[in-house]
Parts: C-alpha cells; sequence; structure tokens
C-alpha cells in the first residue's frame, strides 16, 4: 500500500491551509477526525460500496460480464482522497468482509481475493498519486487537475492493477481472455472514476460549508437541462431505432445538451450528465434497444464504454479550459480594475504609452493638474498619438521637446531611463515638476511617464539653506559675542604695556641728558608689544571669517598649546589650572587649523562654565594627546572636574537645540562636531567618576583620502 510513501504532515498542512474552503477553524488544535467519525466514514464507505457492487452486477451486458459502470473502486478511491491517510487502514478493513459478501454469489474464493486486492490496490494506487501531485481541497475544474485525473488515477491505475489482475487469474487457472479482461476492466474504472470522483470528493466540503443555495433561475435552467437531456436520451438510447435514421447520428443527438452543461455548469454538470446518459445507455442495451445493437454482445459493450469514455472525457476537458478561461478573465479584471484605482489614487500625472508612442492610459491626474503643467498635452486623451500632440504647431516649448526627446530614447531602448527636473509658471507662482520616464518591461514595450510635483520640496530646500546660512551668520555673531571678553583680555596686556613703555619713554626723553639707549629698549619693547596685539587680532579674524578653509597638515599639540593660550585670561578667570600632557611621537593631523582651535576653545570655555560650582582649588582642566585606537587616528581628550553629564544625556548635548546654559543657544557642540565630521574625525562625550571627559579624533596626515587641498564651508 502507499500509506508509508505519503506523507500525513503534507495532508494535515494541505488541511490547514485549505480550512476556509473545508469549513475549518484556523488556528485550532482540535482534529475534526475523531475515532467515532472514522468508524461512521468506514462504515458508510462498506454501505455504498456493497451498493456499488450489486448495482455493477445488474448493469452487466448480457451473455458478457462486464459493466458499464463499476463505481465500488472509484467510491473506495474518494473516500483515500478526503480522508487523512493514517485512516486509510480502516477502510480497506471493513471492506474485506463486505467484498467477499458482494461477489460471493459470483465467484470463488481465491478470485474473490484477487479481486479485493485489485480493486483496493487501484483505490490506494489512484489516490496516493493525486495526493503527491496537487493538495487538498480537491478541484477537479483546472486542467491539470482533470489531466491527473484521467490520466494517472483513471488510465495508469486501471490499466496497471488490470494486468496485474489478469496475470493472477491465468496464474491460478481462472478461466478468461487476458486483454479483453485488461481492456474491459481499464475503460469501465476509467470512467468510473472520472465521472463519479469529482461528485464525491465535494460532498464533504459542501456540507462543511453550508453552501447557499443557487439562484433560482440557475435552478430552473438546470432542470429544463436536465428534462431535455432525459428526453433525448431515452429517443436515442431506449425507444427503439426508427430505420430511417442510421445509427451513428443518433448518437449526436445528445452534444448540444452535453455542451450546454459543460459551458453552463462546468465539470460538476457535465458528470452528472454523463451519468444519467449512462444509466440510460445500459438501460437500453440490456433491453435490447439503441443505436449499438445489432453487433456481438462483446462489440456492443466495449462500444458502448469507449462513447460514454470519450465524450467524458473531452467534456470535462472542455469545462475545465473554460473554467480556466473564466478564472483569468475575472484574475485580469479584478487586476485591470487594481491597477486603475492604484492610479486614480496617485497625485502625481501618469500616462502610459505602447511602443510608437499611443497613449494607452491617463490617470485622473494628469487630466485635473495638466493644463497649469503640460501646455498642449492637456488635451491628450487614451488612443492619441503623443509625439503627434508634442509636435503640435502652437509654439515651441523646449520643456516639451526636451520630454518628448527623452521618450523617444525610452521607447528605443528598453534598458534606457530619464529623469528631468523642470519649473513651470503660473502667474506669479513657479512650480517645480521632475519627470521620469520608465520602459514597460514585456514584449510589447512601452513606456510610462510620470510627473511629481516637487514644489513643496524645492522651497522646503530653499528654506533650509537659507536658514542654514541664517543661523551660521547668528552662530557667528553669538560666538564673537561669547569671544569679546577674551579679546579684551587678550588686547588688554600688550595695550597697557605699550602704554607704559610709552610713558618710560617720554620720561627717559625729559632727563638731562635724555637716555637715548633707554629709550630705545623701550620703543622695541613696544614694536614687541605691538606685534603681539597684531597677531591676536589676525587670530581671530581668521577664527570668524567666512569662506573656504583648507586642510592641510598640522602638529595637533601646536594647536592644543595656541588654543590654550588665546583661552588663557578666561581660565584665568575661571581660576582653572590647566594640565597639558602631549605625546611626543604624535603624528601630524589633517585639518583646519583655525576650525579645530574654535573646537577647542569651544571645549575649553564649556569646561571652565561647568566648574563654576567647583571649589576654586579643585578647577582643573586636563588636555591629553596621544594616539586614537586606530592606526589612522588621533586622540584629543579634554577632562573637567566640574558638574558632569548625565548619563541620559552623553548624545543629547550634540543635538542643535540641547543646552544647559540660560543663555545659551544649544549650537556650540552641535557645530564642533560638525566640523569635526567635515575633517572626518568625530567628537563624544564619556561620564567619569567626576566631571567630563570629551574624546575629540582626527585622521592623520597619511590617511588622508587625498593629498589635495580639501575645503568646506566654515561654520
Amino acid at each position: 500500500m502507499l500509506n508509508g510513501a505519503l506523507n500525513d504532515s503534507r495532508y494535515a498542512n494541505a488541511l490547514a491551509d485549505s480550512s476556509r474552503h473545508e469549513g475549518f477553524t484556523a488556528g485550532s488544535n482540535k482534529s475534526p477526525w475523531s475515532w467515532r467519525r472514522i468508524i461512521a466514514a468506514s462504515l458508510g464507505v462498506a454501505l455504498s460500496y456493497y451498493v456499488a457492487a450489486k448495482l455493477g452486477a445488474a448493469l452487466e451486458f448480457p451473455s458478457v460480464r462486464v459493466s458499464a459502470l463499476w463505481a465500488p473502486n472509484a467510491i473506495l478511491m474518494a473516500a483515500f482522497l478526503v480522508t487523512p491517510p493514517r485512516y486509510w487502514w480502516a477502510y480497506l478493513t471493513t471492506l474485506v468482509p463486505v467484498h467477499g459478501l458482494a461477489q460471493w454469489s459470483n465467484a470463488g474464493g481465491v478470485q474473490i481475493a484477487i479481486q479485493y486486492v485489485a480493486n483496493s490496490g487501484l483505490a490506494l494506487l489512484a489516490a496516493g498519486t493525486l495526493l503527491r501531485l496537487e493538495r487538498p481541497p480537491w478541484r477537479f475544474d483546472r486542467l491539470r487537475s482533470v489531466a491527473n485525473l484521467i490520466l494517472l488515477a483513471g488510465v495508469a491505475a486501471s490499466l496497471v492493477t488490470s494486468v496485474l489482475m489478469a496475470a493472477a487469474f491465468g496464474a491460478v487457472g481462472i478461466p478468461g481472455r487476458f486483454w479483453l479482461t485488461v481492456v474491459v476492466r481499464t475503460l469501465t474504472n476509467t470512467f468510473a472514476i472520472v465521472v463519479l470522483v469529482p461528485l464525491i470528493v465535494q460532498v464533504p466540503s459542501r456540507l462543511r460549508a453550508r453552501a447557499i443555495w443557487p439562484r433560482q433561475a440557475r435552478v430552473l435552467e438546470t432542470l429544463v437541462l436536465a428534462s431535455l437531456l432525459m428526453v433525448v436520451g431515452t429517443c436515442v438510447f431506449v425507444v427503439p431505432i426508427v430505420p430511417s435514421i442510421p445509427a451513428g447520428a443518433l448518437l449526436y443527438a445528445p452534444l448540444p445538451l452535453l455542451l450546454w452543461a459543460a459551458i453552463r455548469t462546468g465539470t460538476t454538470g457535465v458528470c452528472w450528465s454523463m451519468l444519467a446518459l449512462g444509466g440510460l445507455s445500459t438501460w437500453g442495451v440490456l433491453h435490447g434497444a439503441g443505436p449499438f445493437m445489432g453487433q456481438d454482445p462483446v462489440t456492443v459493450a466495449l462500444s458502448l464504454v469507449c462513447y460514454l469514455l470519450v465524450t467524458l472525457i473531452a467534456l470535462v476537458l472542455l469545462a475545465a479550459l473554460l473554467h480556466e478561461r473564466d478564472a483569468a478573465g475575472s484574475a485580469r479584471e479584478r487586476i485591470a480594475t487594481l491597477h486603475r484605482a492604484v492610479l486614480a489614487s496617485l497625485e502625481d500625472q501618469i500616462a502610459v504609452l505602447d511602443r510608437n508612442g499611443v497613449v494607452l492610459e491617463l490617470n485622473e491626474s494628469w487630466r485635473r493638474n495638466s493644463p497649469r503643467v503640460l501646455g498642449r498635452l492637456r488635451e491628450l486623451q487614451p488612443g492619441d498619438s503623443y509625439f503627434d500632440a508634442c509636435d503640435a504647431p502652437d509654439g515651441r516649448d523646449e520643456f516639451i521637446d526636451t520630454l518628448a526627446a527623452a521618450t523617444s530614447e525610452v521607447l528605443a531602448d528598453e534598458k534606457a531611463r530619464r529623469q528631468i527636473e523642470f519649473s513651470r509658471k503660473d502667474r506669479d507662482h513657479v512650480y517645480w515638476f521632475e519627470a521620469h520616464i520608465e520602459p514597460l518591461r514585456g514584449a510589447e514595450g512601452g513606456a510610462v511617464l510620470t510627473l511629481t510635483d516637487i514644489t513643496a520640496r524645492i522651497e522646503a530646500e530653499q528654506e533650509v539653506r537659507s536658514q542654514q546660512h541664517e543661523l551660521t551668520h547668528l552662530t557667528r555673531a553669538a560666538m564673537l559675542g561669547e569671544f569679546a571678553g577674551a579679546v579684551a583680555h587678550e588686547i588688554n596686556q600688550p595695550l597697557a604695556a605699550i602704554l607704559s613703555n610709552s610713558e618710560a619713554a617720554v620720561a627717559l626723553l625729559n632727563r638731562q641728558p635724555p637716555d637715548l639707549l633707554g629709550v630705545r629698549e623701550t620703543l622695541r619693547d613696544i614694536i614687541s608689544c605691538d606685534r603681539r596685539a597684531m597677531q591676536v587680532i589676525q587670530r581671530l579674524r581668521l577664527l570668524f571669517r567666512q569662506g573656504e578653509i583648507g586642510c592641510e597638515p598640522h602638529d595637533l599639540n601646536e594647536i592644543v598649546c595656541e588654543a590654550l593660550t588665546l583661552a588663557r585670561s578666561e581660565l584665568i578667570d575661571h581660576q582653572v589650572l590647566v594640565e597639558a600632557q602631549f605625546a611626543a611621537d604624535l603624528s601630524q593631523v589633517w585639518c583646519d587649523r583655525v576650525q579645530i582651535q574654535q573646537v577647542l576653545l569651544n571645549l575649553f570655555r564649556n569646561a571652565c562654565e561647568a566648574m563654576a560650582d567647583t571649589p576654586a582649588a579643585e578647577r582643573r582642566l586636563i588636555v591629553t594627546t596621544m594616539n586614537g585606537p586606530e592606526p589612522a587616528q588621533v586622540d584629543l581628550l579634554v577632562q573637567d572636574y566640574g558638574s558632569g553629564i548625565p548619563e541620559d544625556s552623553l548624545e543629547h548635548i550634540f543635538s542643535p537645540s540641547f543646552t544647559t546654559k540660560q543663555r545659551g543657544m544649544g549650537l556650540g557642540l552641535a557645530i564642533c562636531r560638525s566640523i569635526l565630521s567635515a575633517h572626518g574625525g568625530s567628537l563624544r562625550a564619556e561620564k567619569v567618576a567626576r566631571g567630563a571627559r570629551l574624546h575629540v579624533l582626527l585622521k592623520r596626515a597619511q590617511f588622508a583620502s587625498a593629498r589635495t587641498r580639501t575645503s568646506f564651508t566654515s561654520n
């Protein structure tokens, strides 16, 4: 048996996937196959098997032990298809006494055993083959399903088991014609399987789903079709043949009604129609009527079975093809509806063109917004030539010409795509648009033209740039105000020295005789103090000037020393003790000297303000230079002993809006991080036991991506 070859879990998964169709509750762990249900199903199958066997024996042709409809095997196969494979043994066990009881009067014990094995093997082979190829729920209205049912479950399984049964009969000495037995059993079982299995397997799902009754018009149509088929079938197969009508011509009489059934009712209607026609034709043959009479009994039996089988196969294939055509049409209609809905919901203007530039479709936004955007293309309609509209003689339009040329390139090359940005002026307002031209993938070719209104984006970008420029200017002004105190302190010392030396020089000149040597030394001091004042002013001018500043190799230790010198007055005012620890073997860094000094001055100032509440004796600023964590980096540590940074604010302090100062703007550290990012470095904060520590990482000069001059906009 095929139970070992079938995977119960696969069947269970298929049932879970099809629970919507089968009436099961999704997510339920309770199996619908209880032992009570298995026993009831086994008894029902056994009773059906017995009745079908007796009916098949009653429909045997005279003088030939051939039944036009041998249904027991088809019933057993259908039961297997609607039951998990792990329960198939229950059916096989129950059928042992039933099969023997049904066949006891017509055959001996050995023949009954061989027939039981052949019938069970046929059902197992057919059901197992279908279960391997498809998954429940079973729907025999698709071409592939019907082809598998006919070729594999019907013809192949019947032929294999018929050959084995005929060989077994010959081996045990049961008389009979080998090939006649094979042919007749194959034909009758194939007909029974194809006509009965689609009808039986849909019964459980319909009962679970409590299918709604069809509409009254459909019921009336079915009744009319059935009545006409019974009348025509009776006239052809039951009523004695009229001598003037050829027997072969009568076989075509039911064909229009059968085609009606295939077209209007599908596979189910075809199976019911052929089942009724098979019953009428068999009844006529048994009573000596019908177009097949007048031949030997074997020929009559084979002719009738072949007629029924060929007609059935042709009709179920036709019904499956029609169903797939209708399903494909419905799917295309759903896709088209969805396509139209998606296009209608888009605010962009979309036009779909074929490979010749003919408009296939325009969305609603194109019709609504195109007058202000597309000029002479505003009257474009599906079926019009896009290029003819572009060439309309109403004045040249540079954008329309550019758009037409780009569309031609995309239509000529399926791999090409174009993007154009343009502006259109409507009264006093300027609108910006972006045109995308994409090729249509497929054998038909074509292109999709999309126009997107990007006015809001362009205006937002312009506003951002304006705000950034204003913010930079305000930041410079704010920082200039903050550095005003440092400027006053730095300039005050050299100016005071110049004043003192000037007064001393006047006093020396007033002596009698004048002390010219002392005057000369005093003037040298005045010149030195003046140069120092000029250097301070020059540094501050460089620090706050606008424009492009270049990066060059610099000694980080020297930069730190100069920054500490600039911040000396502020450090003295805040009574901060500076501890500088410089690495002796530090490589040069690739940076802009003035901007890095700007960063350091900001960090020093923040450290001084953070230590405002620290006792004066404990105010220390530690500045350390060292090799960074990576070979290409140099690390600069700035640590204070102030109030520190909360753990949840280590990253927020670099946000432009974050500040802890009452009159602060929250821009200092954000600008510092931006400057260092432009240098290929970074700035991060670290919480220590007391105070705060900031890490400034810069790139070594030898690891710079380019040795050429690099510039960026000063913040």
